[in-house]
């Protein structure tokens, strides 16, 4: 399965945030959802690194782990590489 690094955060008015990271500096994915399939509180997982993959029926990331291992999301290039792997050649809104 494919899966990509987000820095995930919860703002108190504006909902779910993802990031990524672009030459060296966190970079919004505006509009990109995470599902929490599994019960868990997504508030539990604000400020912290999360391994999601693609629901392509749905279109939403869907959390599988929190990743203790990093300290940084993934890079746009990785990101680009994992989008391509899994078949999406539009990628979601990027900004």
């Amino acid at each position: 399965m494919n899966s990509a690094d987000f820095l995930f955060e919860i703002g108190a008015a504006d909902g779910q945030k993802l990031y990524r990271h672009e030459r060296g500096r966190r970079k919004l994915m505006e509009g990109q959802k995470v599902e929490f399939r599994d019960g868990s509180n997504p508030c539990s997982y604000s400020g912290m690194i999360t391994e999601c993959s693609w629901d392509s029926n749905k279109l939403v990331w869907v959390y599988m782990r929190k990743r203790t291992d990093k300290s940084t999301p993934d890079d746009f290039n990785t990101y680009k590489k994992v989008m391509k792997s899994i078949g999406i050649r539009s990628q979601p809104t990027l900004y």
